[in-house]
């Protein structure tokens, strides 16, 4: 199981939409004021989302030969040169390439996108994620986001100790 994140990934789409900005007061003097328009899918423009994966959709499907898969639209699948299929899990930019050819499937985005912390994979989404190779398993935690997230609720609400609960430690539903 190896994972890729595509760097800048919604400037690899075009805008479908007419945006256009004035150049600020810090650009160049011989800009400034001067009307651009905007022709790359920026993070934040209404349908960036929606046009990057349509990108992405396009390169996986055409380029590389995946398919998504009729469950998740995110999961893509195909078959390797030997008959064994190969996965492509997407959110967003960052993928996760399942497979005996995982390195290659990543190498093969890398080839078209330009990526960052492609390798094994280790962290993925908040999750801590490792394999071992040798005993087949992969084992998955989420421990540093949820000491994350109740360090984060202590610092707006005070230490959680031991709290009472709004319901008896004895109610049934």
């Amino acid at each position: 199981v190896w994972s890729t994140d595509i760097s800048q990934a919604y400037l690899h789409a075009l805008t479908d939409v007419s945006v256009y900005i004035v150049a600020p007061p810090y650009f160049p003097p011989n800009m400034r004021g001067r009307r651009f328009q905007i022709t790359k899918a920026l993070y934040g423009l209404g349908n960036s989302g929606a046009r990057w994966y349509g990108k992405l959709h396009e390169t996986i499907s055409s380029t590389l030969g995946y398919f998504p898969s009729e469950v998740d639209p995110c999961l893509w699948r195909r078959l390797s040169r030997e008959g064994q299929e190969e996965l492509l899990a997407v959110y967003v930019d960052d993928i996760i390439a399942v497979g005996s050819r995982a390195e290659e499937q990543v190498r093969e985005i890398e080839d078209i996108f330009l990526c960052k912390g492609s390798g094994p994979i280790g962290d993925y989404l908040g999750m801590q994620i490792s394999q071992n190779l040798h005993q087949g398993t992969i084992t998955m935690s989420m421990t540093r986001y949820i000491r994350h997230q109740r360090e984060q609720f202590e610092r707006e609400h005070g230490p959680v100790g031991k709290k009472s609960t709004p319901l008896p430690s004895n109610y049934r539903n």
